[in-house]
C-alpha cells in the first residue's frame, strides 16, 4: 500500500533536475544558498527554475530556501526577489537568525543536528509546522551523507523530516523504523558530490512512497 510519506529533495541546482523532482512526485524541493556548499545554486539557474515554475498551471511541490552562514544582505536579496514557501535554517548556527528570518513572514523550517545527547523535549519548545532532524556535523550545515542513531527519535510527536545519510537503499527501512512525516535527501541521490542523478531521485521517491 502506498504511504503518504513526504519527500524533500535538497540541494537542487539545475532546471532539469528541478523538473525531474516535480515529475517523480517530490513534495518539497530545497535550494541551498550556503556559500560553502557544493550544492549552492547559481543565480541564473534559480531565475530559470522560478521562471519555469511560474509558467506551470499547477505546482504540487513546496519550495524551500536553505541558508547556512549567509549574510543578512544575501538573505534579504534572495527573499526579496524570489517567493519561497519555507525558509530552512540550522538551529545551532545562531540564536538571532530565526528572529531575522521570521521578519520576512515566510514559515520557518528549523533543522536540528542530532547528537548523542539529543533530548526530545528540546524540540517541543519549537512551534513550527515542520522541522528537520539531521546528522550532526561540526563544520557543515547538512548533506554529509552520514546517518545517526534513529533510536534517539523515539517519542517525538511532532511532524518532522528525517535527514542524514538517506538513499534509495535505506529510506524504506528508515521510514518503517521511525515513521517520520517526511524524508529529506541531498547526497543520497547524487552520482558525484553536488551532482543530482535523475534515476536516483526517481528510485528514492518510489521507495519512500511505496
Amino acid at each position: 500500500m502506498e504511504q503518504n510519506t513526504k519527500v524533500k529533495i535538497c540541494g537542487v541546482k539545475d532546471p532539469d533536475i528541478a523538473m525531474a523532482c516535480l515529475e517523480y512526485g517530490a513534495d518539497f524541493i530545497g535550494f541551498n544558498f550556503s556559500p560553502f556548499s557544493k550544492r549552492k545554486i547559481e543565480p541564473d539557474n534559480l531565475s530559470e527554475i522560478f521562471s519555469i515554475f511560474t509558467g506551470l498551471e499547477e505546482r504540487s511541490a513546496k519550495l524551500v530556501a536553505l541558508f547556512y552562514k549567509n549574510s543578512e544582505e544575501e538573505i534579504t536579496s534572495i527573499l526579496s526577489e524570489f517567493s519561497f514557501d519555507y525558509v530552512q535554517y540550522v538551529v545551532q548556527e545562531s540564536f538571532e537568525l530565526p528572529l531575522f528570518l521570521g521578519s520576512f513572514g515566510i514559515p520557518l523550517l528549523p533543522q536540528f543536528q542530532v547528537k548523542d545527547d539529543f533530548i526530545v523535549e528540546d524540540i517541543e519548545l519549537f512551534t513550527n509546522e515542520y522541522m528537520i532532524l539531521d546528522s550532526y556535523s561540526k563544520d557543515a550545515g547538512g548533506g554529509t551523507g552520514e546517518t545517526f542513531n534513529w533510536d534517539l527519535l523515539r517519542g517525538i510527536q511532532r511532524k518532522y523530516f528525517l535527514a542524514g545519510g538517506l538513499n534509495p537503499g535505506n529510506v524504506r527501512e528508515a521510514i518503517q523504523k521511525v515513521k517520520p512525516f517526511g524524508v529529506d535527501v541531498a547526497s543520497g541521490v547524487e552520482s558525484l558530490p553536488g551532482k543530482k542523478d535523475r534515476n536516483l531521485i526517481k528510485e528514492f521517491i518510489q521507495n519512500a512512497k511505496k
